[in-house]
């Protein structure tokens, strides 16, 4: 199980001590920025944390003995709000002059909320503090109405000045909430940056800035549909304060995975103790409850694959989708469409001018076309019928039909694509000709049920499941369509139709990338995942999403074998339709693949083209899914307007992974070759010591009646032939 390290909110030690300066809220969302900012060095935060506290306690030190003067005046004793103690300071207490404006609040403090990343670690979604600029009033003395809306409308003028908005508070707004909250900052305007919030802090002493934790989406468009956004509650109090009032306005997920991982996201709040005095200038503050930051959700996708193929689809294709699917595990590697948004508008609210902008656009970018659109599957359904008409033992992988220019179903003739006749053909020439007169024949040959059959074990007809709202499960009919439609029977146009993906047939993107991890896989249909775990801020293992069983497909092997013979071919032959999805440099790495032209919407002529399939052809990985969605009257194909957009994102993919196995082996071979040279030099260091320890035992021991000449002699003719047979191992 991988582990991973992320930082919840993106800060520096300036970001917190700008917090500390700015608000009336200041320690307290330093404190809980103590608590989340992990990456922060723990010196640095322990030095700033023991300067809060030392501040905390001279400022209570003070205030309680100004309450223990004026109880003395009173002849009353102070009562202890929190009898909770901190480093051996007293008890928090409040005055308890008459004055109204006394107070002791418990508020809430909001829960960072959890990040999305992809399954390398790279945040997708994360939060920063971002500050709005706020009016803070002061006591004023039996205050006329105009009075207090002269002070918020001051206020406010200096800030737009300086800012150069044009933020406003209506006058009931302003009113409510000094009769209500005036000890709380009241927010106005957008939410600011940093600079901008520095010079709001100096401008004027009515005027403060309110640090916020602020959704944001670093990728801006990149897997937007999957993400979804986040939003304002929609609720924030302005009435009198009560318990468990938010410090600040809440979010939470308003569509996508922002939505469905709510409970896992959102995190558990912490409670703030708030003391003012009778002048309703604040004494203290004690963090009653930590809040616990919301868990991290880990997704299947890598953020460079979904950046590639997003950025085909917005250059390539007006509108349209692609899915990449790992063939065992399902995991979805990329889930992209095209026209999309930037999640960032929605946050905290998206404006009258945005919104109308997105409701307007003919594209709809709102809509995922992967997995909340369905179009007939069109030529890519031929692969269901070749298996249905194998498997129910209706032809073998070798039997053979023609594939005339037309065929005639009764009084209504069907045409081919192809003018010209195919001539014979086996089922994987058929597949790689994408002849439709051929599968009419063998469809009808079929039946409808074998047909129906294969496609529902292969997941059509059925959502994937994914933990995203607005799946559709697309179409396939079945005998209670066959009932309500045609009297209870398909007749031989229904399943002509059908036999070429057309008719009542409707499918998805993500269905079509299961569908062909099943066939390159060939054992189960893998459940499509989104979400590889769930994790805590500690990078601790929540969960893994529970995954049901994998449903068998009970398909022969031959049966997958003459099918994916046909896919194969239809890339990698010359007769195939899909040439032009070749990978380009990859080596010996090819793809199979099916490519498919449905007829969409017949009234304006509106088409679609597919590609679907997988990779490498031989020992498949990735299942794909592409998409292209044409417009009105467009001319479209498989082949030509979907096939080479997978050619051109696969090929860096593939081309990258041959260059590292390239030099892995560069570097197997650099290291073999080094323990074979400093093999030999221990070899050749041995031989030379056993052949001089030789020499000497033989000087030590003459040998009787040899003269000593022909003796150094044969030592030097064996010298001589021991060093070229040295040097003949070393050159090899």
């Amino acid at each position: 199980m991988p582990d991973f390290w992320y930082p919840l909110v993106t800060l520096t030690i300036s970001d917190i001590l700008l917090m500390m300066k700015f608000s009336r809220f200041q320690r307290t969302l330093t404190s809980l920025l103590a608590v989340t900012m992990i990456h922060c060095g723990p010196s640095v935060l322990a030095q700033q944390a023991s300067d809060v506290v030392k501040q905390d306690i001279d400022a209570t030190e003070a205030d309680l003995l100004e309450v223990e003067k004026l109880a003395d005046e009173m002849n009353e004793k102070p009562q202890a709000i929190s009898g909770r103690k901190r480093n051996g300071s007293m008890p928090q207490l409040a005055s308890l002059r008459t004055n109204s404006e006394a107070r002791a609040f418990i508020l809430q403090i909001p829960a960072p909320r959890g990040m999305f990343m992809d399954r390398n670690g790279v945040p997708l979604a994360t939060n920063e503090v971002r500050y709005y600029a706020a009016v803070q009033f002061p006591l004023l003395k039996n205050p006329e109405d105009s009075e207090i809306i002269d002070f918020a409308t001051k206020e406010l003028t200096a800030a737009n000045r300086l800012l150069g908005t044009k933020a406003v508070l209506k006058d009931d707004e302003v009113l409510k909430h000094y009769k209500n909250r005036r000890w709380l900052p009241l927010n106005f305007g957008s939410a600011l940056n940093l600079e901008q919030a520095e010079k709001v802090a100096k401008l004027s002493a009515g005027l403060t800035v309110q640090p916020v934790y602020y959704r944001t989406y670093p990728k801006n468009t990149l897997a937007a549909h999957m993400l979804g956004y986040a939003g304002r509650v929609g609720w924030f109090p302005d009435g009198p304060v009560e318990e468990g009032d938010p410090i600040w306005e809440q979010m939470e997920g308003k569509s996508g995975l922002e939505k469905s991982f709510e409970k896992d996201l959102r995190g558990t709040d912490g409670e703030l103790n708030v003391l003012f005095d009778e002048n309703g200038i604040e004494t203290n503050r004690e963090i009653r409850t930590n809040p616990v930051p919301g868990n991290n959700v880990v997704l299947t996708i890598d953020a460079e694959w979904q950046k590639r193929a997003e950025k085909i689809l917005a250059e390539k294709v007006r509108r349209g989708a692609m899915v990449v699917m790992n063939v065992r595990t399902g995991e979805v590697m990329v889930m992209a469409s095209y026209p999309t948004f930037d999640p960032n508008v929605w946050f905290p609210s998206i404006s009258t001018e945005d919104k109308a902008r997105l409701d307007n656009d003919p594209g709809i970018p709102m809509l995922c076309r992967a997995y909340q659109s369905a179009y007939p599957p069109a030529s890519t359904f031929k692969v269901a019928v070749a298996m249905a008409a194998l498997q129910s033992g209706t032809i073998s992988p070798y039997s053979l039909f023609p594939g005339p220019p037309t065929y005639a179903v009764g009084n209504r003739v069907f045409s081919n694509w192809n003018k010209n006749h195919e001539g014979d053909l086996d089922v994987a020439k058929a597949i790689a000709r994408s002849c439709n007169t051929w599968f009419y024949r063998v469809g009808i040959m079929t039946g409808a049920g074998p047909i129906i059959d294969i496609a529902k074990r292969f997941g059509m007809g059925s959502k994937v499941g994914l933990p995203l709202p607005g799946e559709v499960a697309g179409f396939v009919p079945d005998q209670a369509w066959a009932d309500r439609y045609r009297n209870g029977r398909f007749s031989g146009g229904d399943i002509a139709n059908m036999a070429i993906g057309q008719g009542a047939l409707l499918v998805t993107p993500i269905q079509m990338a299961q569908f062909m991890s099943a066939v390159a896989n060939g054992s189960y249909l893998p459940e499509a995942k989104i979400i590889k775990q769930v994790q805590d801020v500690r990078n601790n293992l929540v969960r893994i999403p529970r995954s049901g069983s994998q449903r068998r497909l009970d398909v022969d092997f031959d049966v997958l074998m003459a099918v994916r013979k046909g896919m194969d071919d239809v890339v990698n032959q010359s007769y195939g339709t899909a040439k032009r999805a070749r990978l380009d440099g990859a080596g010996d790495v090819t793809l199979a693949g099916k490519t498919g032209t449905g007829q969409w919407r017949i009234t304006i002529q509106q088409n679609v083209a597919w590609f679907t399939g997988f990779v490498p052809a031989d020992n498949p990985e990735y299942a794909f899914a592409m998409l292209y969605e044409g417009r009105p009257g467009e001319k479209v194909s498989g082949g030509g307007s979907a096939a080479p957009l997978i050619s051109e994102f696969f090929s860096p993919i593939y081309n990258e992974k041959l260059k590292k196995e390239e030099e892995r082996l560069d570097e197997e071979k650099k290291r073999m070759l080094e323990m074979l040279q400093a093999e030999s030099e221990r070899n050749a260091q041995e031989r030379s010591e056993r052949e001089a320890l030789a020499e000497q035992r033989a000087l030590e021991n003459p040998v009787q009646g040899t003269d000593r000449q022909d003796m150094e002699d044969g030592a030097a003719e064996r010298k001589a032939l021991l060093d070229q047979v040295i040097r003949m191992t070393d050159g090899e």
